[in-house]
């Protein structure tokens, strides 16, 4: 009596189970509706919103240009806003240079001409210099 009892109830949570698998993907698999407005919850929005978001720069190694933060200082390759506190990026010229005689290098990290690293110098350019705003 208790096999079948246990036997029952694996049948029944195996074909609740199915039944939830199959409902979602049947709604996943559905094009949306016309006039129903794309949801950010999921699917198509919330990826072009990634996408379209700045990555933050980790260490800097051959930029001309990166957005930094007013506010907390972290480096972004895009304009926009902060991941860390929303603040507007600004837009910044990046240049490397030779601590030992000032004269321009490629890229951070070692200089060709000297065994110093490279000092990484940022400016701030102007507000209609930044590429994609009016």
């Amino acid at each position: 009596m208790r096999v079948l009892i246990v036997a029952l109830a694996v049948c029944l949570l195996a074909g609740c189970g199915a039944q939830q698998r199959s409902a979602d993907t049947s709604t996943a698999s559905a094009p949306p509706a016309a006039s129903a407005p794309a949801s950010p919850a999921g699917g198509a929005g919330t990826q072009a919103v990634a996408a379209s978001a700045p990555k933050m720069i980790e260490a800097l190694t051959n930029q001309k240009q990166v957005f930094e933060c007013p506010k907390c200082g972290m480096d972004y390759d895009a304009a926009g806003t902060c991941s860390m506190d929303g603040a507007e990026l600004v837009a910044m010229r990046v240049d490397y240079t030779c601590p030992m005689d000032h004269q321009p290098v490629a890229q951070a990290g070692h200089c060709p001409r000297c065994a110093m690293n490279a000092r990484v110098e940022k400016t701030a350019l102007a507000a209609n210099a930044t590429p994609g705003k009016p």
